[in-house]
């Protein structure tokens, strides 16, 4: 038996300055730092069944076999990768034979303060004043996995590096031939 774990976080950091409408000659400042973070753990025992020593060499799914076979599928691949998804799909199909129990923890820490400095007029009274405000969340969650967790369906994303323009411009000039 052997344990797989995958970590993931990102970090979200804002800066706002914006005219209160309430108090119109005042300058609001909200400042937000907010962290998330996720952690898979997987249990796997792995027997080295026939399936799994023919998938070290060739696909099992006749599916993604077909879409190889379609024209021009890596073109269409460099935006909605159907390719990377079906693979990913026979690999949740053949190691999930040997998925024994796993766990997800979610964490999550915002930050936000403001400050509001400034005047309001309310008729022929002039205010002035100036407020602070802090706010402080977190949380952190911790769920039981019961099966082997599918991958994410396919989805729009233009990924188009230089080398990939380069050869779909090759592409469209030996069409246009």
């Amino acid at each position: 038996m052997f344990n797989v774990v995958g970590k993931g976080s990102d970090r979200f950091t804002t800066s706002k300055s914006y005219r209160n409408l309430s108090w119109t000659g005042s300058l609001e400042t909200v400042n937000r730092d907010a962290h998330y973070r996720a952690k898979l753990c997987c249990t796997f025992e792995i027997k080295n069944t026939i399936q799994q020593q023919l998938a070290g060499y060739t696909s099992l799914n006749p599916v993604s076999i077909a879409w190889e076979l379609v024209p021009y599928s890596f073109v269409a691949d460099w935006f909605i990768d159907v390719g990377g998804y079906l693979r990913s799909l026979e690999s949740a199909c053949l190691y999930g034979q040997g998925f024994k129990s796993g766990y997800i923890v979610y964490g999550y820490k915002d930050k936000q303060d403001g400050f509001l400095d400034g005047q309001g007029k309310s008729g022929n009274t002039l205010t002035f004043g100036s407020a602070n405000a802090y706010v402080y969340q977190s949380y952190k969650r911790r769920g039981r996995v019961g099966v082997y967790p599918l991958p994410v369906l396919p989805h729009f994303k233009a990924d188009l590096g230089w080398q990939r323009l380069i050869s779909g411009a090759s592409l469209l000039k030996n069409f246009l031939r």
